[in-house]
């Protein structure tokens, strides 16, 4: 993806937290979407080892999000932006939150190639109360999580996407923008271009 191309700063990513929506779906796949209805967003990331940015091959990527109306899979019944309960840990030892449903969709995983690259076919997600738009991500290597992130995205792009489309309409009110959010970093903004019909986004994710 052009947005990576060279321009892409080489930084560490600021680590956080995965949140009380995180478990390992085992989704591997790039097209996460499963008919979930919103503005198509293509993502880019390359994992690159500091301190020289070389591009990482074999790390596998998982990523999860929120739909257009801040509703996270697996949790049947709950509220925007709400989660389950404490379950087990992962393969990797991080620990998950019990589902109460199948439903794994805006969730998946893809594994990095000699370039560092992977691609996730998605939706731009919406908001919910204290929280600014963003993705959950995770970086494992071998058997451990190198790092465990949060992605964000330009306030005045999600402004445009979120009054001007279906569903996200119907789901007006956000209350919290990237200055107001507790786990906001500039080193995690995604950089941003339009495409047709949706929005391109890719980052360079730097591990230690």
């Amino acid at each position: 993806m052009d947005l990576l191309a060279g321009s892409s700063p080489c930084v560490l990513t600021a680590e956080t937290i995965a949140g009380p929506t995180w478990f390992d779906a085992h989704a591997v796949r790039s097209d996460i979407r499963d008919g979930r209805p919103g503005v198509p967003l293509e993502l880019a990331f390359r994992v690159v080892q500091l301190p020289a940015c070389t591009p990482v091959g074999q790390a596998v990527v998982d990523l999860w999000q929120c739909d257009a109306l801040g509703v996270y899979s697996g949790f049947a019944g709950a509220d925007p932006g709400d989660g389950g309960s404490p379950g087990g840990r992962d393969e990797y030892g991080d620990k998950q939150s019990a589902t109460t449903d199948a439903e794994a969709w805006l969730r998946g995983t893809q594994v990095t190639g000699p370039d560092g690259l992977v691609q996730f076919s998605t939706v731009y997600p919406g908001w919910y109360p204290t929280r600014t738009a963003h993705l959950h991500l995770k970086v494992h290597l071998a058997e451990s999580t190198v790092l465990t992130t949060q992605l964000f995205f330009d306030d005045a792009v999600s402004d445009a996407v979120y009054g001007g489309s279906d569903p996200y309409r119907q789901h007006a009110g956000r209350d919290t923008r990237n200055d107001g959010d507790a786990f906001y970093s500039d080193t995690a903004l995604l950089r941003l271009a339009p495409a047709a019909g949706g929005w391109l986004g890719a980052l360079s994710l730097g591990i230690s």
